[in-house]
């Protein structure tokens, strides 16, 4: 089985990041992520999925660094009904203009801006904790313990 290909971003202001808490999983909060259709870079999915999962249009935020190689499996029960392995990540870090606020999408019902240090592993499934990991100590040389 394949990995899926996947854009996921880092919406930072000054020293907070912005992280959303899932409807679909209450308590669980994460960053902005999602597919990469085909035909489509990863810039347009990136710019397409922080629309439909922020509400922020291109001109509220700059695109800074990107970094791609991050992959997760999923678990066995998902393979087998997405029939993708996991998910193979290109996280860009995005940062958004002062004043500018996400809105609640249809995947996220609330947002709040937390310090990098503050993110919890315990608000993501077990299957996605490691590449959290790489990508704050990639992005913002934090250690999630």
């Amino acid at each position: 089985m394949k990995y899926r290909k996947n854009v996921a971003v880092l919406l930072t202001r000054f020293d907070f990041l912005l992280v959303g808490e899932r409807r679909d999983a209450p308590n669980f909060w994460q960053v902005p992520q999602g597919g990469i259709d085909e035909g489509e870079s990863a810039e347009l999915a990136l710019i397409r999925e922080i629309e439909e999962e922020t509400g922020l249009r291109r001109e509220d935020y700059a695109i800074g660094v990107s970094r791609r190689g991050y992959c997760y499996d999923f678990p066995l029960e998902v393979q087998k009904q997405r029939k993708k392995r996991g998910q193979s990540q290109q996280y860009f870090h995005c940062v958004v203009d002062v004043g500018v606020e996400p809105s609640p999408s249809e995947e996220f019902q609330n947002w709040r801006w937390v310090f990098p240090s503050e993110f919890s592993l315990a608000w993501i499934p077990d299957f996605k904790r490691q590449v959290y990991r790489e990508v704050f100590r990639d992005f913002f040389q934090v250690d999630l313990r």
